[in-house]
């Protein structure tokens, strides 16, 4: 993971084990973005947070998943 997203990184290390429902999944050369699907018919949402920081991201997850 690039050094411009060191949030994202920081976010991946320290606190994305508190989600269960949270999936990271590593794309090289794809740009850090949240995938969210409610079930598999659906389309996801898919969002870049390439300029997040971690406590947005943390923020952000706590209103749309359950913490583990």
């Amino acid at each position: 993971m690039s050094a411009h997203y060191t949030a994202v990184k920081d976010f991946i290390e320290s606190s994305a084990s508190g989600f269960s429902a949270l999936e990271v999944e590593y794309v090289r050369g794809q740009a850090p973005q949240l995938v969210l699907s409610a079930d598999s018919i659906d389309e996801p949402d898919v969002l870049s947070i390439t300029s997040w920081k971690q406590e947005q991201i943390e923020d952000f997850l706590r209103s749309k998943l359950r913490p583990s």
